[in-house]
């Protein structure tokens, strides 16, 4: 008799920090944690080998769990002593498998975790802008314990730093992209908000974060339990690499926030709209 699949699981406690969109404040909120000695909170990197992962083994899964009578019997062919047939499909106890495979998708956030914990810092996690609502209700399925820090900003900033680092860098941002930029922060942002008062999520305003540090900081460290966070942190506006192993046409780490044209306030506005916020000021 085939075995039941087990849902996806784990144990796993990380402090995952996003936002609606990009250049919405993460990284500032990366470095604040960080500039403690008791927190490490790691960047993009870590979270999309997480989602690839993710991603791979519910690919798999549906595969396997749609063949599941052709391996099943394919196996039982083979252990019953008949190996002379066409057995391309033969594969272990696929509850088994799935399970281990489940396992693979979480090793590299274990190590993670592991390796935070191992230099002191037992306050982990990542972060990742623009994870839409699918993604994120995943991560709340499968990490129960995850606690989840959403910092949201206006989006008439968003886009304005979000055209600036494209141009520095060479990259298109033309109106399509405008459209997808807006839209998807609007969807986003809505979601997010939705999850205001649950005990594991935090929801924080880049602008008061600037505007009123003390208090923001203080939320914080009541949320995270890290208490000695370095408020200079605030100090530096930093949002592209600088450094001797970067190259970048970005001066000091800070790409200045490009303007909007007549176009870009006409997306934005709409979009607020949609999101259910006042518009913003051309």
């Amino acid at each position: 008799m085939e075995q039941p699949f087990k849902p996806i699981t784990s144990d796993l406690d990380p402090l995952i920090i996003s936002a609606p969109t990009i250049r919405s404040g993460t990284t500032l909120l990366q470095r604040l944690l960080c500039s403690s000695s008791k927190a490490l909170i790691y960047g993009e990197l870590c979270a999309q080998d997480l989602e690839f992962l993710l991603n791979l083994y519910a690919v798999k899964s549906q595969q396997y769990q749609t063949r599941s009578h052709e391996v099943t019997a394919a196996l039982e062919t083979v252990l019953a002593g008949n190996a002379n047939d066409w057995i391309p499909t033969l594969m272990p106890d696929l509850s088994g498998y799935l399970e281990s495979l489940s396992r693979g998708a979480f090793s590299g956030m274990q190590y993670c975790r592991d390796y935070a914990r191992s230099i002191d810092r037992p306050v982990w996690g990542f972060k990742h802008p623009g994870w839409n609502p699918a993604t994120i209700g995943l991560l709340r399925t499968i990490m129960p314990r995850a606690r989840f820090i959403f910092i949201h900003r206006e989006l008439q900033d968003c886009l304005k730093s979000a055209k600036a680092h494209s141009k520095a860098f060479g990259s298109a941002f033309g109106k399509t992209e405008v459209e997808l930029f807006c839209r998807s922060w609007a969807g986003n942002r809505q979601y997010m908000l939705s999850l205001e008062g649950d005990a594991n999520v935090l929801s924080v305003q880049f602008e008061k974060l600037l505007s009123e540090p003390e208090q923001s900081l203080q939320r914080l460290a009541e949320f995270t339990g890290v208490e000695d966070i370095d408020p200079n942190v605030l100090k530096r506006k930093v949002n592209a690499w600088q450094s001797s192993v970067f190259t970048t046409p970005v001066k000091d780490g800070y790409s200045a926030p490009a303007e909007l044209d007549e176009f870009d306030w006409q997306v934005v506005n709409a979009a607020q709209s949609l999101a259910r916020v006042p518009a913003a000021v051309c």
